[in-house]
């Protein structure tokens, strides 16, 4: 209500917040824009009763889609000052999207999926591992299914809720060359014996629900972001300082090019709200 012509813009992460930041110093249209981009844990209280109860699991993606909700019910001038952005993550298995005109979701599963694609692994390997193989098309091509099938995996164990989940650990030492990579997966992060069997009985139905939502026409929707870079270590046998995940993950994020991105319906809506200030 006070300054009607800035523009916040929060977000799950401070990784996130420098990415978009990052991404919209580079927008001619927005050089006399005033916005900021903070990370929901740096500048929104919502404490976790709040989000339960609003509908959301706590964690920073369930404090933005909270914030989007509630300010869904404000008056347009201020809700044509705030723009929340949130990863899709499982909502193409299991929508949790709300309904508010302040909210952008990725037009994949997450932030880290705009980099799955031949151009960005391309760079990634020839600048990043400092190697001419492979090329972007054929790792591509190798890194979807395994990272479907661990998605799958991940979804229908959170959607069982019987207390088990896939680990990082599991991901990267998973062969996801054997047959129903995300059931073996599955049967890996459950305990084994009796109890083990009982548990995946209930699970493979869950599993098979998954299965069907997955498209193979978009996969990126059907990915979890943080899998990325444990496949790729998994897939290509990284090994010591190379095969840190986290590190990977950056070098991902930083080899992806405006041109890679602008054109997405997210990155063209975020510059649209943004741009709003001087109108």
């Amino acid at each position: 209500m006070l300054h009607p012509r800035t523009r916040d813009i929060i977000v799950e992460g401070r990784e996130d917040a420098r990415f978009f930041a990052n991404f919209l110093a580079g927008v001619r249209a927005l050089r006399d824009a005033e916005y900021h981009v903070y990370a929901v844990g740096d500048r929104v209280d919502l404490p976790a009763a709040v989000v339960i109860e609003s509908g959301f699991e706590d964690g920073n993606r369930g404090r933005v889609l909270t914030l989007a909700t509630i300010a869904a019910t404000w008056a347009d001038v201020e809700r044509k000052c705030l723009t929340c952005i949130a990863d899709a993550d499982r909502a193409v298995v299991h929508d949790d999207i709300p309904e508010s005109d302040v909210l952008l979701m990725t037009d994949f599963g997450s932030l880290e999926c705009y980099a799955l694609t031949p151009t960005v692994l391309a760079k990634f390997v020839l600048i990043y591992l400092g190697k001419d193989e492979p090329k972007g098309e054929s790792l591509l091509a190798a890194l979807i299914p395994a990272l479907i099938a661990a998605f799958c995996a991940r979804a229908a164990l959170h959607l069982a809720d019987i207390g088990y989940g896939v680990t990082d650990e599991q991901v990267k030492k998973h062969r996801f060359d054997g047959p129903e990579p995300d059931r073996s997966l599955i049967q890996r992060a459950l305990p084994s014996g009796k109890e083990g069997q009982d548990l995946h009985a209930l699970v493979a139905p869950v599993l098979a629900s998954v299965r069907t939502k997955v498209s193979t026409n978009e996969p990126r929707k059907a990915i979890r972001g943080h899998d990325i870079a444990l496949v790729l270590v998994n897939h290509l046998g990284l090994k010591n300082q190379q095969a840190h995940h986290k590190v990977i993950e950056a070098a991902l994020m930083t080899c992806i090019e405006r041109a890679d991105i602008e054109a997405f319906p997210l990155f063209q809506a975020l510059v649209e709200r943004v741009a709003s200030a001087g109108t």
